[in-house]
């Protein structure tokens, strides 16, 4: 790797861009991580009145009725029509007042204040978790693209000041390219906005096309569904109450928050194998082995706290804790990372930012509905609750195994052949050539499209 005092002085603007850019996506797990521990938190209980369990999963579920409500209707036209940079501006501090909110949260209106600030953080975090990767993708090079993951040129464009594009470009790219590649750059992100201009391709164009056009929805409902199940598993109770479960284990206060901390760092180790499993095994591999992992660990879970009630087993109360770590791993394993990289795959560059935040809004509508269901059907039938999750980890097996075609090793061009061709696809291939990479995620670089046999989609 070459030593940062080297690089190109373009490349080390781009990189402490995107490095600061970064910071946005630790926003999401933050929100997600420190409530888990709030929630078993004396003094928040206090502040708010000692809350039931109904409460608690208003305040827990608020925050994906937002993030639901950005990621379907408000993120993408406030990226689109003001820019990344300024969207970016407005989620942070959509952030900073559901912040301001929750940390206000006291007296009688305490729960309502609390959870309308979760709610308002719900929807800076999807502003923010939208526009941030957005620009990253469109002022990094091809090459580096995956790594950094040029709104600003290309939004320019869009809006018809190529004079201030080209400036951005350069600045960018200084030293790291020389000025005919740069221009060429440059021109190929023109002709691809200029293409999807003739083509209509606007922001409610690209949305419709996912419902009707019927390739694209049968793409679109299966990624769906897909971020559904991955919540309604049960990984959502599991992230907000990990540190309450452990507790009713009879774990104390501060080891209950460091079996926490211990069963994220387990995830993320997990995580890491993942990525090469998945090329290893496949996609459809993965998230049914972990969803019978998941799925053993919830009946296990549900079964011993029954069978020796009120922790008089110490033995029994340490499995449980080991399979909570147990679902952990299959869950990292299957439908945490792999949802998401299924999702991703099959969609078309050109919707596949649209087609991504509507599957989003699947994960949001299954984490709301699991941090209603968690604390109200725990405090109704205790440990019984994890039979619920058990029967959704086993059905997940057939569903996932039936309906969704194995992706590992294809194109994404081959997608295709699984689904059929897509008309969007169809007329950005006529407009002059425009590669399919060279997309309104943020592709920039022309290239030619090539032509082969098509294959029969294998589904309708």
């Amino acid at each position: 790797m070459r030593r940062l005092s080297t690089l190109p002085r373009g490349t080390k603007r781009l990189y402490g861009i995107c490095l600061h850019l970064a910071v946005g996506a630790s926003i999401w797990g933050y929100n997600i991580g420190i409530l888990s521990s709030v929630l078993v938190h004396p003094g928040w209980r206090e502040a708010l009145d000692d809350p039931t369990p109904a409460q608690i999963g208003l305040v827990t579920g608020v925050y994906y009725l937002g993030t639901l409500l950005s990621f379907t209707l408000l993120s993408h036209p406030l990226a689109d029509y003001l820019g990344r940079r300024r969207a970016a501006v407005i989620g942070t501090c959509a952030l900073c007042l559901g912040a301001m909110c929750m940390a206000a949260a006291n007296g009688s209106a305490a729960v309502g204040i609390m959870a309308l600030g979760r709610w308002i953080c719900g929807v800076g975090v999807g502003v923010v978790s939208t526009a941030v990767p957005l620009y990253q993708s469109e002022v990094s090079p091809a090459k580096e693209r995956g790594r950094l993951n040029q709104n600003r040129p290309r939004w320019l464009l869009e809006k018809g000041d190529g004079d201030t594009a080209s400036q951005v470009l350069h600045y960018l790219r200084e030293e790291a390219m020389p000025a005919e590649a740069i221009t060429h750059e440059l021109h190929a992100i023109s002709a691809d906005v200029e293409s999807r201009r003739k083509a209509g391709t606007t922001f409610v164009s690209l949305s419709l096309s996912l419902f009707r056009d019927a390739s694209l929805f049968a793409r679109l409902w299966r990624a769906f569904l897909l971020q559904f199940m991955a919540q309604m598993c049960g990984a959502t109770a599991i992230k907000y109450y990990l540190p309450t479960l452990l507790k009713a284990l009879g774990l104390e206060y501060r080891l209950a928050l460091m079996a926490g901390a211990a069963e994220m760092t387990v995830k993320i180790a997990m995580t890491i194998v993942e990525m090469w499993a998945i090329d290893r095994f496949g996609r459809r591999a993965c998230m049914t082995g972990g969803s019978l992992i998941m799925g053993v660990a919830m009946l296990v879970n549900g079964l011993l706290p029954i069978m020796y009630p009120g922790n008089e087993n110490k033995v029994a109360d340490i499995i449980c804790i080991a399979f909570i770590f147990i679902y952990a791993m299959g869950y990292s394993l299957g439908l945490g990372p792999a949802a998401w990289v299924y999702s991703t795959e099959i969609f078309p560059t050109s919707v596949r930012a649209r087609g991504l935040n509507f599957a989003a809004s699947g994960g949001s509508i299954g984490s709301i509905l699991v941090s209603q269901i968690w604390p109200v059907g725990n405090a109704k039938f205790g440990s019984g609750i994890y039979f619920f999750f058990m029967v959704v980890n086993f059905i997940c097996v057939p569903v996932i195994w039936l309906l969704y075609p194995e992706t590992k090793g294809r194109e994404l061009e081959d997608m295709d052949s699984l689904f059929g061709k897509s008309e969007e696809r169809n007329a950005t291939l006529s407009l002059g050539g425009v590669a399919e990479d060279v997309g309104e995620d943020g592709g920039d670089m022309l290239s030619t499209t090539a032509t082969h046999e098509e294959d029969e989609p294998l589904l309708p």
